[in-house]
């Protein structure tokens, strides 16, 4: 396979080295931490799908790609926690090979291969690999998607186009990000088409002269507009109609029409969009269109259709999809600020961000319309991202992305540049690691602890002091007798490198060191690692004591408890879900094990009364969250933050250390289980 590619035996080395250690990342101890509670809800429905009790379609969890493939590594595999996320690392290795078979005939071989470097060491891109949420997923599409816009581009081959539209589709079945990657192609294609549509509207151009940006315009606005049609709900406060319902609206799931009213309105718009786009299809590309829609139309139906089991998820998929995600940008889940993707980046994917920042205002000036529109795309889904109502970590894949791609291009763009200047190679080396002293000696003295000075602290200010005076006396002494271009590129260089290696320690950090604990940003919130051994705990006692699974098991609902319990209790069929906090006084509880939220303590005791004593009371932490000390309420918190010393300090230590200020978070579950157990 690599062969067939043109790689030498160098090449195909490297490549294999960095294709392992990218698999030796994302399968080892994959199945140690705690399943999320979005990982539950993932994987308790593919496990259904893998028993025969069907899937429908709920955009709460997003497209029905993940649940059906995960369902069918269930059925071959067995379904534990291991398998729950080999589909994550199956597909964060595959985003990893993307660039090596798929681009190095476009760019060459060593923007590919810094490319899927990045992509293996990327802390967000390596950390929900390893998570059972079909983020890693979209972003192995997205790039698909660009590799094939990319190769119909250059020679306009019918295979690369309908090659597009699979990913395309294969992009809607898994996730409606999918609908802001097609919006930023979109507008790019329409940019570049825009002589072409001029000349179809007021020339009467033929279509056989248009280019190929108009082409794919073209398709992709046919393809994607019937699925923008809930976009009118927008408008539904206008019309004193439900098109799109808002959370907790009675009597309709969110995202959907109410009454019959909306149901007409939603079923003529839908209507007259595909219309529009069977019209403007047949115009551009008769038969060749009706392919290329049956192709997409047909993935399409099957996978919303479970395989045309539930023909209703055909209807949820082409309204409610968009119209569920509509209605949740309001609630911006997460509440986070408009600077999130800031904080993000600076503690993690601060090596794209850095050589990102550079490479913009470089090739803005100076690139082709390749790199330009490598450009435009980190910067419109920067923007559309942040501006979003929703902000997670786990919508960071979809930014960081494109930042490593341009990253990989320019850092390729710089490295020939060193090269073809001829210079030895002992003083790039000397040059290169001049900044890293540098760099090293600024970082060793924010966080080194001054609040107690001695002899050894003032031998130690005089050290940097010193190294850093002389490292600048040569960075200085080089820039004159080589010019300033000679220097910057040695410097960016040098860097890039030192980035690398804080990006491996926090890469590897965030992802193998206590991962179910919630002092990284990235982990967001987590099932505490006490559920887990909890779990294993009532499985083993289950089968010791009664070799069976018969367990009677009441769980609590409220406040979302259900989740992970309803995964790590799978088996047991004999479970019920109450929710606990609707106290009613004829409650009669005959279970072996109740598992309570803490606030329920008082009603689980009442409602047992004498019957308490037959119980052993586990008081356990269900899951816990980081402390959001980011946050800023006004300006002077900002120059608060950036000015005095100890924030200063503060925020190296946690940089570097993972050292937070205030404890995180956590609410707990008390698990009662009777004492003959």
């Amino acid at each position: 396979m690599f062969r067939k590619i043109g790689l030498n035996k160098i090449e195909l080395l490297i490549s294999s080295l960095l294709i392992f250690l990218a698999g030796f990342l994302r399968f080892y101890d994959l199945s140690s931490r705690s399943i999320h509670h979005d990982e539950s809800l993932h994987g308790f429905f593919s496990w259904q799908f893998s028993n025969g009790m069907g899937f429908e379609h709920n955009p709460l969890m997003h497209g029905v790609f993940w649940f059906l493939a995960n369902g069918t590594i269930f059925f071959l595999f067995g379904d534990n926690d291991f398998t729950l996320r080999v589909l994550s690392a199956i597909f964060g290795i595959i985003l990893v090979l993307i660039p090596i078979l798929l681009l190095k005939d476009k760019i060459g071989f060593l923007p590919s291969f810094i490319m899927s470097l990045l992509f293996t060491i990327s802390p967000h891109l390596l950390y929900f690999s390893r998570f059972a949420r079909n983020d890693i997923i979209i972003v192995v599409w997205t790039m698909g998607l660009f590799v094939f816009l990319w190769r119909y581009l250059e020679k306009r081959q019918n295979s690369s186009l309908y090659m597009l539209v699979i990913f395309l589709v294969l992009g809607f079945i898994t996730k409606e990000t999918s609908y802001i990657t097609v919006f930023i192609i979109g507008l790019w294609l329409l940019f570049k088409s825009r002589s072409d549509f001029y000349g179809l509207i007021f020339s009467k151009m033929s279509m056989k002269k248009i280019k190929p940006h108009t082409d794919l315009f073209i398709v992709f606005f046919t393809l994607s507009l019937p699925l923008a049609s809930p976009l009118i709900g927008i408008f539904q406060d206008y019309f004193n109609l439900i098109l799109v319902a808002k959370e907790g609206t009675v009597g309709v799931s969110t995202g959907l029409p109410s009454g019959s009213n909306g149901y007409i309105v939603a079923v003529i718009v839908s209507a007259l969009f595909f219309l529009v786009s069977l019209i403007i299809g047949l115009l551009w590309g008769g038969k060749k269109w009706l392919l290329i829609a049956s192709l997409f139309w047909g993935i399409y139906i099957l996978f919303y259709s479970t395989f045309l089991t539930n023909v209703s998820g055909i209807s949820t998929g082409v309204w409610q999809s968009l119209g569920y995600w509509i209605s949740q940008q309001e609630v911006a889940r997460g509440g986070q600020p408009w600077y999130y993707y800031f904080i993000v980046f600076i503690n993690y994917e601060f090596l794209p961000f850095y050589s990102s920042f550079i490479a913009l205002i470089y090739y803005i000036f100076k690139g082709d319309s390749f790199r330009k529109f490598f450009v435009y795309w980190v910067i419109a889904t920067f923007l559309l991202y942040s501006l979003a109502g929703e902000k997670m970590p786990w919508l960071t894949v979809n930014i960081v992305v494109p930042f490593i791609v341009l990253t990989s291009i320019f850092t390729s763009d710089i490295i020939k540049k060193i090269y073809s200047e001829k210079r030895s190679l002992f003083s790039n080396i000397i040059f290169i690691l001049i900044p890293l002293i540098i760099l090293f000696s600024i970082f060793s003295f924010f966080i080194t602890d001054w609040t107690n000075l001695n002899i050894e602290s003032f031998i130690s200010i005089w050290i940097y002091i010193t190294l850093i005076l002389l490292s600048c006396y040569y960075l200085i002494f080089y820039t004159y007798k080589n010019g300033i271009s000679w220097t910057s590129k040695r410097v960016f260089l040098s860097i890039s490198l030192i980035l690398i290696i804080l990006t491996i320690r926090i890469s590897t950090q965030s992802s193998f060191d206590d991962p179910d604990v919630p002092d990284e940003m990235i982990v967001y919130t987590q099932t505490s690692p006490h559920v887990h051994a909890m779990s294993k705990r009532i499985y083993s006692e289950s089968l010791n004591k009664l070799g069976n699974k018969n367990l009677k098991i009441s769980i609590d609902t409220s406040d979302g408890y259900t989740w992970p319990w309803a995964w790590y209790l799978r088996d047991f069929e004999n479970t019920e879900y109450v929710n606990f906090d609707n106290y009613d006084d004829n409650l009669n509880l005959q279970s072996d094990i109740l598992i309570v939220h803490q606030r329920n303590k008082e009603t689980i005791e009442i409602a047992l009364g004498d019957n308490i004593k037959d119980y052993d009371q586990n008081l356990i932490p269900l899951r816990w969250w980081y402390p959001e000390n980011y946050r800023m309420s006004n300006y002077d918190d900002f120059i608060d933050k950036i000015s005095n010393f100890e924030n200063i300090q503060n925020m190296m230590n946690y940089f570097f250390f993972r050292d937070l200020e205030t404890s995180i978070g956590s609410v707990n579950t008390i698990v009662y289980i009777k004492s003959d157990m």
